[in-house]
């Protein structure tokens, strides 16, 4: 799958070395904010409601993609 996102270096370094990627929440300032992280959750809930659960323990958020 090919998919375009914006993303520290580091992550591009990972995907090389490991052949994936997850989110880290710890590491979003973004997550950080009360109305993100209500607005997260609620994408969070819609994605499980109609895609699924994800794929494994390890995946706690998405990746905005």
């Amino acid at each position: 799958m090919i998919i375009w996102t914006i993303q520290p270096y580091s992550v591009y370094q990972e995907l090389v070395a490991k052949g994936q990627f997850y989110c880290d929440p710890n590491k979003s300032c973004n997550l950080k904010e009360p109305d993100f992280q209500a607005a997260y959750a609620w994408m969070i809930a819609q994605l499980k409601a109609k895609v699924g659960l994800p794929p494994n323990d390890q995946i706690q958020t998405p990746i905005w993609a």
